[in-house]
């Protein structure tokens, strides 16, 4: 994936699959296992003899996808969510969820700091102009530059 959420191609897709079919028949297909592949992918693959009745069967299954959300949502069986013109994501869709822990997250973690910028992934503060500042520890983690 990169960093907008955009499924890559990736190599050997047909080997890929056959190895996680292979592993599944053996434990037993219920029809409820399968595979996410990049949809880039689609045009390149070329299931192997056993694996093409499983599918059709619906005994193992093949999603192509695009963007990450197409995956969150086939994986945890929710609708991703669409942002709206705010920024925000509906409160009930998977990136709502995520966008709402984030925020308690950083509520909980991003003290106040008079005149200054508060970060949490600091490993080495600086101060707004550039300069180096001295490490301070609010809590543990946490950086003021």
């Amino acid at each position: 994936m990169n960093q907008h959420g955009q499924v890559q191609a990736i190599g050997g897709v047909n080997e890929k699959v056959a190895g996680f079919f292979d592993v599944c028949a053996a434990r037993r297909l219920t029809g409820a296992e399968g595979v996410i592949i990049p949809d880039a992918n689609r045009k390149h693959l070329m299931l192997r003899r056993d694996i093409v009745p499983a599918a059709e069967k619906g005994k193992f299954h093949v999603y192509a996808v695009s963007h990450v959300d197409q995956a969150m949502e086939l994986l945890v069986g929710q609708p991703a969510g669409i942002r709206d013109k705010a920024g925000h994501y509906p409160a009930d869709s998977v990136n709502g969820q995520i966008q709402s822990r984030l925020e308690g997250l950083r509520a909980r973690t991003v003290p106040p700091c008079p005149g200054r910028v508060w970060r949490s992934q600091a490993r080495c503060p600086t101060l707004v102009d550039g300069a180096r500042a001295q490490s301070v520890v609010v809590e543990p983690a946490r950086w003021c530059r």
